[in-house]
C-alpha cells in the first residue's frame, strides 16, 4: 500500500504541479486533469483519515485516488469547489480553510481549477502565487456553452457531488449550470442536492434564444442607440428590453471597472451587429427559471453596490421558499470573522439537511430528482 502511494506521488510530481502536495494531517490528495488550456489541479481535502485502495489514471490526464468502501459508509457529503475569477483551488482552499475545519470530517471539497489562465484577479491579496485561473474565456452563449460543458465533464470524471459551494464567478458558474441542467435535462436528477453561492456575479445563459428578440431589435432598429453600449441607450425599449440591457450594462461596466474582465475583452457587444457574441445574462424578471435546490448565499455588506445587486438577481433566481440569504460584515470576499464562519458553517449544514430531506421526500414519491416541496 505504502509503495501505491508513493508511485502515486511520484507521478503527480511528474506533471510538475504548480501547488502543493499535502494539507492538514497528509489528509489531502491532489490530482491533474490536462485541457487545451494547459495542466489542471485539482483538490480533494477534507479533515479526517483517508486510506486508499486505488489509484488509477482516468480520461483527460486525471489522477483519482479511490476512497475504500470503508470510507464511502460513512456517508460523507462531497462538495464541488469554484473558486472567483483571476484566483485558483490553492487559493480557495486557503480562503476556506477555517470553514472546511469546524464542518469536521463529515464534509469534504473537491477543488477545480478553470479552464483558462488570465492575470491576477480584483482584490487578489499579492501573497497569493499564482498562476491564476477563469472559468471562462468569454460570455457569449457559445463560450458559456463551453465552460458548462468543461464542468460537466468534471463532475462526470470526478463526482457525483453532493452540493456546490461557489464564490464569485464560481457562484455565477454554478447557478449558471444549474439552471441550464434543469432546462436540458428536466426529468434527471439535480446534479446537486444544494448549492452555497458567495458573493455570486451574475448568471449567464448558453441558449442564444434567450432574449433574442430584444437583441434583434437592438442591433436592426436601434442601432444609431446601441452602438454606443455600454453607455446608456437613448431609444424607446420596453420595460423587459431596458431591464436587460441596463442590467448587461451594470454588470460589464463595474466587471471593466475592478478588472475582473481582461483589459482586451471588447463590451460593445452591440457594435458588431452580431447577436451571437452577445451575453445572455440571466435576470428573474426575464425567465420563469428557478433553481430548486436548497441555496445559501452571503452578501458583503462593503461589497460595490453593482455586485450587491448581481447577488440579489441570482438570490431572485433561486426558489425563495428553499433559499437562505445572510450580509456579512466585509467586502467582496469569503468570510473569515469566527461568527461569520460559524454562521456559514450553520448554513452549510443547513442545506445539506434540507437537500436530504427532500431527496427521501421525493424518493418516497417516486418523483426523479425533481422538488415537489
Amino acid at each position: 500500500m505504502d509503495l501505491m502511494i508513493a508511485f502515486g506521488a511520484a507521478l503527480l510530481a511528474a506533471f510538475t504541479f504548480p501547488c502543493s502536495d499535502v494539507t492538514e494531517n497528509g489528509n489531502f490528495s491532489k490530482a491533474a486533469k490536462h485541457s487545451t488550456s494547459g495542466t489542471r489541479c485539482i483538490f480533494i481535502c477534507s479533515f479526517h483519515n483517508v486510506r486508499f485502495d486505488d489509484v488509477s489514471i482516468l480520461s483527460r490526464w486525471t489522477l483519482h485516488i479511490q476512497y475504500n468502501q470503508t470510507t464511502r459508509n460513512l456517508k460523507m457529503k462531497r462538495i464541488l469547489a469554484l473558486h472567483g475569477v483571476g484566483s485558483s483551488s490553492s487559493i480557495l482552499r486557503i480562503q476556506l480553510a477555517a470553514v472546511i475545519k469546524d464542518l469536521g470530517p463529515g464534509y469534504e471539497f473537491t477543488f477545480c481549477d478553470g479552464a483558462f489562465t488570465r492575470d491576477r484577479g480584483p482584490g487578489m491579496a499579492s501573497h497569493y502565487p499564482g498562476p491564476f485561473y477563469s472559468y471562462t474565456a468569454g460570455y457569449s452563449p457559445s463560450d458559456i456553452r463551453e465552460t458548462l460543458e468543461d464542468l460537466d465533464d468534471f463532475i462526470q470524471d470526478c463526482g457525483p457531488f453532493d452540493g456546490v459551494l461557489g464564490f464569485s464567478q464560481g457562484a455565477s458558474m454554478a447557478a449558471s449550470y444549474i439552471l441550464d441542467h434543469q432546462a436540458r435535462c428536466p426529468d434527471e436528477p439535480a446534479p446537486f442536492g444544494f448549492a452555497i453561492l458567495l458573493s455570486s456575479v451574475a448568471a449567464f445563459s448558453s441558449d442564444s434564444k434567450y432574449c433574442l428578440s430584444t437583441i434583434q431589435r437592438l442591433i436592426r432598429e436601434n442601432y444609431h442607440a446601441a452602438c454606443e453600449f455600454p453607455n446608456p441607450i437613448a431609444a424607446d425599449l420596453s420595460r423587459p428590453e431596458k431591464l436587460f440591457v441596463d442590467y448587461l450594462a451594470s454588470t460589464f461596466k463595474i466587471a471593466r471597472k475592478i478588472g475582473a474582465t481582461m483589459h482586451d475583452y471588447d463590451i460593445s457587444f452591440f457594435k458588431h451587429r452580431d447577436a451571437t457574441i452577445v451575453p445572455r445574462v440571466l435576470h428573474s424578471s426575464l425567465t420563469a427559471a428557478r433553481i430548486r435546490i436548497p441555496t445559501v448565499h452571503f452578501i458583503g455588506e462593503k461589497d460595490h453596490t453593482e455586485m450587491v445587486e448581481q447577488s440579489l438577481v441570482v438570490l431572485g433566481l433561486c426558489d425563495t421558499t428553499m433559499a437562505q440569504m445572510y450580509q456579512h460584515s466585509g467586502g467582496h470576499a469569503v468570510v473569515s470573522k469566527p461568527q461569520e464562519v460559524d454562521r456559514l458553517v450553520r448554513a452549510i449544514e443547513w442545506a445539506a439537511i434540507e437537500s436530504s430531506s427532500q431527496l427521501a421526500l421525493n424518493k418516497a414519491l417516486n418523483v426523479n430528482g425533481r422538488s415537489v416541496l
